[in-house]
């Protein structure tokens, strides 16, 4: 904007307008100006209102290859994707498959198997997308090594990023291993590694990732560690720098040895469920200890953009394939769900007594959200040219799973992004 020869009340407004939109939460703004004499007198703004909108969506994978999904074109720069999956199969081909954003445009679920009729995976995402305000750098790695490392374009500060990643496992990978269960970890500002506790014999799993970096860093706080968790532990609690528990989220992933050990079955052992249970608390637990798990990372990721956070636990008896946990109100248009553990199959694991065999099934959820009747608009600022952001009134979150055979425990997150 472009002003001429405005009077001095005029100039002082300005000024105070952009000083006003420079100090929102979301909005960046700047000014010059020259005296009001005979030389040229301008003044000039830029700004950017950090809000997100979410596209959600399912999809089934019911045979070799990509799944693909049309969504609403978006940035993919400033778009992250969140899924989860739900199966009932006890090889990692029908319990993992790799999601991306391809392009602008095109969600891939990518899925490599070698059987005659592939087991059925279900899939819930969302598509998370921020006006301004993040850079989201994604990528494919082979796992070629106990330990695997991705070099990215650095990001500003670790505690300004978050990681996720899902798995496509060779076609011919016949039951679930050490192999399998993997660490995500950014270890550097430009280094991103994947951990296992064995490389496949036969072939090489293939890991899709995502880097979300915000860019301002006081719009997030990242904190991570790892921990584990020994023979005969069922528990495992963390301390962390003090969060706000309703604008912060966990993200786990770990990796265990002896759940292919002598063609041991026991998954109970080697599935664990993440929650954030106070302030300062992060909580592993699992429903079955015969063994040990090497290595948990954990990510607790605090958005201070404005987003709101709800979280909660529970359990799903046997025979039981799905449960709706109460949640307030939401934005349904700018809000995602997801479980705290990611499997290889996305954000969807919890932990499990189950010990018959591998099915990782028992404890692998889809979150749904969903909603009716809706509330009042949400107020926006000036200048917002958003369409208007609904709270549904009775929205619902709905985790599901495909196998019953025995009970199984999540923890939840529904995340409303950006600044209401």
């Amino acid at each position: 904007m472009h002003l001429l020869n405005p009077s001095g009340w005029r100039a002082r407004i300005l000024v105070l307008l952009i000083t006003a939109l420079a100090s929102t939460p979301g909005w960046t703004a700047d000014a010059t100006f020259t005296a009001p004499t005979g030389t040229s007198l301008a003044a000039s703004t830029r700004a950017c209102f950090s809000r997100a909108t979410v596209q959600s969506g399912s999809a089934t994978s019911t045979a070799n290859g990509t799944t693909t999904v049309k969504i609403g074109a978006v940035d993919p720069a400033t778009s992250f994707l969140l899924f989860g999956t739900a199966h009932d199969s006890s090889r990692p081909v029908g319990s993992e498959v790799g999601g991306r954003l391809l392009d602008a445009t095109t969600l891939e679920f990518v899925r490599a198997t070698d059987e005659t009729t592939p087991a059925t995976i279900s899939i819930h995402w969302d598509v998370v997308t921020y006006a301004c305000g993040i850079a989201v750098q994604r990528g494919t790695a082979t796992q070629s090594g106990p330990s695997t490392d991705v070099t990215i374009t650095p990001v500003s500060a670790m505690a300004s990023a978050f990681v996720t990643y899902s798995k496509v496992p060779v076609a011919t990978d016949p039951t679930w291993g050490d192999n399998d269960p993997s660490i995500a970890e950014l270890t550097t500002a430009s280094n991103l590694q994947f951990r296992v506790d064995a490389v496949n014999p036969t072939a090489l799993h293939t890991i899709h990732w995502q880097v979300v970096e915000f860019t301002d860093r006081t719009k997030i706080s990242v904190q991570r560690g790892t921990t584990s968790l020994a023979t005969s532990v069922a528990t495992e609690a963390v301390t962390v720098n003090a969060v706000d528990p309703t604008r912060s989220f966990v993200l786990a992933t770990s990796r265990s040895t002896s759940v292919s050990a002598g063609g041991a079955t026991d998954i109970g052992s080697g599935m664990v469920r993440a929650a954030l249970t106070d302030a300062t608390t992060v909580t592993f637990d699992r429903g079955a200890t015969a063994y040990g798990v090497t290595e948990i990372a954990w990510q607790v990721v605090e958005l201070r953009d404005g987003s709101t956070v709800q979280r909660g636990t529970g359990t799903m008896a046997a025979g039981v394939a799905t449960a709706n946990p109460g949640i307030s109100p939401i934005p349904l248009g700018r809000s995602s769900a997801f479980v705290s553990t990611q499997t290889g199959g996305g954000q969807n694991g919890g932990s499990t007594a189950y010990t018959a065999d591998d099915v990782i099934g028992v404890a692998s959820f889809t979150a749904t959200l969903a909603g009716g009747a809706s509330g009042d608009p949400t107020m926006l600022r000036a200048g917002d040219a958003q369409a208007l952001t609904v709270a549904t009134t009775n929205v619902s979150l709905t985790l599901q799973r495909t196998s019953t055979v025995a009970a199984a425990n999540y923890a939840w997150f529904v995340v409303s992004w950006g600044y209401p």
